[in-house]
């Protein structure tokens, strides 16, 4: 829902009197292709021609900051450029770097002038930006066939280097640093403390990784002490600390997605491996299970800092908000909730702000979603394709509670925007898919299932990234006392086991509502577009025929099992013949994510190792939720709900 749309303060901008960029090279008329890859999937695009200037001018090469969406976008697109005048003879794009921020700058001035957004535009930047991706993956692939492969670096322990026992670097400076893994990087201090601390960005992972270490921590070294200086984003790059017996770690456990507190019992010859206490497995350091256990800091009490509030009204709703968000604007209303957008003027950031109205009025169900809504939205945290939740406002009054504003991040608008447009190329429907499941991975592996995949409740954001929002209606365990309710998801999204009355359904539901908007984004409009419930079922068993015995097996009422079992023969329609432009390998994924049957469609997992992903697919970059979503949903007395919603909302986030 904390989608928001251009204002009309923005689109009335004058763009009369615009500057351009000169860029050495470029040639006015000759719009050019993006670097294509020789992928035959996507073979047709090679030809297709972008009509501005902008970019021809970004054609060659993007900073692999923009391809891989380091970079980050403020409410009005990215910082505001001033135009400049380059003269042929410029030495700034002497070098490779200077060139591209060049082009960057040349391509963002073009492309949103004084924050100007569209559709178009967003869909360029993507496109652009998965092509750079997969272009950086083929040009490591060629690049380690070119030359021999780096020698593999030994260990802490093998060579014998001990870090100092104190180094004091300056904001800048080029370090080595152990980051939580026992991994050294080579590093950069980004900030000092007078305290002995110092901030540190290791190596080039993404900065939420940046940690405070301190500097009599061992954990700092000088430049070269363990690596070769090169800055990496991977555990097998850098090298392994000497982890000394009897540390105290942590481990993490897959069968239970967590970490457990133990000590090292035994370390391995090249110090790659160890053994902890009450487990004789050894354990590879570069698989990212072991980290550093860390004290808990003494937790401080707080003086309560003074947030003033102010009100104002949007479409008749009344916001009673901390003063530092404004500029309200509308963006939509459901039955207990309206959304605006607005500016948080202490980080100067467009926000989304939704209330939760008429507590009071809700049943224990409707309570109860309101709860595992901001208690979910809390836990989801840490995720490129997932919504972030900024604040919890809590209301003025508690007792009775009677209504609470969450903060998200502001997003452009949502994925339905984009299928409407008609603008979607091939490129765009996989990198889009690729995000949307990358997303659903993520949150599945926390033991969520959302029950609310549509077009609508996908964001997109200035860069083309997606982000999944709206949990409303999602869960996580149901304890003893609660029944799954089936009438979940919106109908054209439903899938054939909500559809029977299945009481035990499983994630896979997001799966098929997945497969519809895949669907949906090749065809521009809808898969399966019923009336209710039993003409959604007519339309679905009207493409994927009559099901077998086998694909009947998970249905529980015998009922509509015997109806299945007994229509007339009906065969399947060939997805070919459906979308007749689409290659072999999409309407694969699509087959898979559309069985009829829950237990043979595709789970996130497998989908993102599918071929059609091939050249996006990484492992590495799919990581999981931390830690099982703990909450188990319970019938329980809609005032004792209302209690646990008050308690919620005076928990700030991240706590």
């Amino acid at each position: 829902m904390q989608r928001a749309c251009p204002s009309t303060e923005t689109m009335s901008n004058d763009t009369s009197e615009k500057k351009e960029l000169v860029v050495e090279g470029s040639e006015p008329g000759n719009s050019g292709t993006i670097n294509m890859l020789r992928d035959p999937r996507i073979a047709r695009m090679q030809q297709m021609r972008m009509r501005t200037q902008s970019m021809e001018q970004i054609r060659s090469k993007l900073p692999s900051e923009l391809a891989m969406g380091a970079l980050e976008a403020g409410p009005q697109g990215d910082t505001p450029l001033e135009a400049m005048q380059v003269d042929d003879d410029s030495t700034e794009i002497e070098t490779q770097k200077g060139r591209e921020n060049l082009l960057l700058k040349a391509a963002f001035y073009k492309w949103k002038p004084e924050g100007t957004l569209s559709t178009s535009n967003i869909l360029k930047l993507s496109m652009a930006r998965i092509l750079m991706r997969k272009e950086a993956q083929t040009s490591d692939a060629a690049a380690a066939e070119d030359k021999e492969q780096p020698k593999k670096l030994q260990s802490a322990k093998v060579t014998g280097v001990k870090p100092p026992a104190e180094l004091k670097p300056e904001p800048g400076d080029n370090i080595e640093a152990m980051d939580g893994y026992f991994k050294w990087y080579a590093s950069t201090v980004i900030r000092t403390t007078v305290s002995g601390k110092v901030l540190v960005k290791f190596g080039d992972w993404p900065d939420r990784f940046n940690e405070w270490i301190p500097c009599d921590s061992g954990r700092l070294a000088p430049f070269r002490t363990f690596t070769e200086g090169i800055f990496t984003n991977r555990m097998s790059n850098g090298t392994t600390a000497d982890v000394p017996i009897g540390c105290e770690v942590e481990v993490y456990i897959r069968d239970f997605r967590k970490w457990t507190r133990s000590t090292v019992t035994a370390v391995s010859d090249d110090g790659e491996s160890v053994q902890v206490k009450e487990d004789d497995r050894w354990i590879c350091i570069n698989d990212g299970r072991l980290r550093l256990y860390k004290e808990p800091e003494p937790v401080e009490e707080e003086v309560p800092v003074q947030k003033n509030f102010h009100k104002f009204k949007v479409q008749d709703v009344e916001f009673e908000v901390w003063d530092r968000y404004t500029k309200p604007k509308f963006i939509g209303q459901g039955a207990y909730g309206c959304v605006i957008s607005a500016l948080d003027t202490e980080t100067n950031q467009q926000v989304a702000i939704k209330k939760i109205i008429d507590i009071q009025e809700m049943d224990n169900i409707d309570a109860m979603r309101t709860l595992r809504e901001i208690k979910i939205c809390r836990h989801l945290t840490g995720h490129e394709n997932v919504v972030t939740l900024v604040d919890i406002i809590p209301p003025t009054t508690l007792d009775p509670i009677n209504e609470v504003y969450l903060v998200f991040e502001w997003m452009y608008c949502d994925l339905s925007r984009f299928i409407r447009s008609g603008s979607l190329k091939d490129m765009h429907i996989m990198g889009f898919s690729y995000q949307i499941i990358r997303a659903m991975k993520f949150i599945h592996s926390a033991g969520v299932m959302h029950r609310d995949i549509k077009p609508s409740n996908i964001l997109v954001n200035p860069e083309g990234d997606i982000k999944l929002a709206d949990f409303g209606l999602a869960i996580g365990a149901a304890g003893s006392s609660h029944q799954l309710i089936n009438y979940v998801v919106t109908r054209w999204y439903r899938a054939p086991e909500l559809l029977l009355d299945k009481k035990d359904y499983s994630a896979a539901i997001d799966m098929w509502s997945v497969g519809c908007i895949f669907a949906e984004m090749m065809a521009r409009r809808p898969l399966f577009r019923g009336q209710n419930s039993k003409d959604q079922l007519r339309l679905i068993l009207s493409l994927l025929g009559k099901p077998s015995p086998e694909d009947c097996e998970f249905i529980d009422k015998q009922r509509y099992k015997d109806m299945l079992l007994k229509m007339s023969d009906r065969p399947t329609v060939p997805w070919r013949k459906v979308y007749p432009n689409q290659d072999a390998t999409c309407l694969d994924l699509l087959d898979n994510l559309l069985k009829f049957s829950p237990d043979k469609r595709l789970s996130a997992t497998e989908a993102l190792a599918h071929p059609y992903f091939e050249e996006l697919h990484d492992p590495e970059d799919e990581h999981d939720c931390k830690e099982l979503f703990g909450f188990v949903t319970e019938d329980l007395d809609v005032q004792e709900i209302f209690t646990m919603i008050a308690e919620e909302s005076q928990v700030q986030v991240g706590r």
